[in-house]
């Protein structure tokens, strides 16, 4: 658990998974109400789907969750390793009110220092397209977009 003015980030394992659900869950509709393409594929795309394939991943996880003095969950960030030794921020938010508050760049420099422990040095991080605001947060820890994967929409 680190303590931060006002701001509590605790480590959980991934039975807690449940407790991001509905900072997840804002993300998600984020992403719905962004995307030119694929909103309907965001809004069929539930939390348990989403738990089942980061349970379903070899090494997971980090998670971390920030809370207010209210105890409220204001944010969270997940990150794992695949046995191949592939690091991935596989998601991060933070609640709007709170962004100002550097609480995100506090769950990344959490972040990249386990995979360094860890001794990963090939990290990704997937932008849903239409999100590309928050390119410029992720350059600041030396993530640049490299390809474009395109999906074809059904």
């Amino acid at each position: 658990m680190t303590k931060m003015s006002g701001f509590t980030i605790t480590y959980l394992n991934k039975n807690d998974l449940d407790l991001v659900r509905p900072l997840w869950e804002e993300l998600n509709s984020l992403h719905r109400n962004i995307s030119t393409y694929f909103a309907a594929e965001f809004a069929g795309f539930g939390f348990e789907e989403r738990k089942q394939r980061l349970l379903g991943k070899d090494k997971l996880l980090i998670l971390m969750c920030v809370e207010n003095t209210g105890k409220r969950n204001i944010g969270y960030c997940i990150s794992s390793i695949t046995k191949n030794g592939e690091g991935e921020i596989d998601s991060i938010y933070i609640k709007p009110a709170y962004r100002k508050e550097h609480l995100g760049s506090e769950l990344m420099k959490k972040s990249l220092e386990w995979f360094t422990a860890e001794k990963i040095t090939n990290i990704e991080i997937l932008v849903a397209h239409g999100n590309e605001q928050v390119l410029p947060f992720y350059q600041k820890f030396g993530f640049y977009p490299r390809t474009y994967k395109l999906k074809r929409k059904r």
